[in-house]
């Protein structure tokens, strides 16, 4: 968040302190804001427990219906993020020509964090599927 202040703040201050706009101020920002939203899905996937409506379904119903209905909801996301990661590698083709317009930078490069964050996401789920499980044994 800091990066995304600091950039716009100096292409604020070039263009209307000192008259002479900075053209890469406006890309870098976009491209560090799509940065921190993937990174910050997968860590929201490794934080937490899940979705607050589907957790208090699932505490309401207690028993075999919670885990059910946890079970069910982490596959569909699963199944999501397993879409997220061939429509994401798609994009990521590295044959493909496409830059961005005023920094340069291949755009595979920035597609490529759109798989990575799949990959995290599913790894993250997983591990929780297996932290459920042992905490049932452990109740057992």
């Amino acid at each position: 968040m800091a990066a995304i202040t600091l950039v716009v703040l100096l292409g604020v201050a070039a263009r209307y302190v000192f008259g002479a706009p900075l053209l890469w101020t406006d890309e870098a920002a976009r491209i560090v804001l799509l940065l921190m939203m993937f990174v910050g899905i997968a860590e929201l996937f490794r934080l937490s427990e899940g979705h607050v409506a589907i957790n208090a379904l699932a505490n309401f119903l207690g028993g075999r219906p919670a885990k059910a209905i946890r079970i069910a909801a982490t596959v569909i996301v699963v199944g999501t993020l397993i879409v997220m990661i061939y429509g994401g590698a798609v994009l990521a083709n590295p044959n493909r020509p496409a830059t961005t317009a005023v920094l340069g930078i291949p755009m595979w490069i920035l597609y490529s964090v759109i798989p990575a964050t799949g990959v995290l996401g599913i790894s993250f789920l997983v591990v929780r599927l297996f932290n459920w499980r042992s905490d049932e044994r452990a109740r057992e």
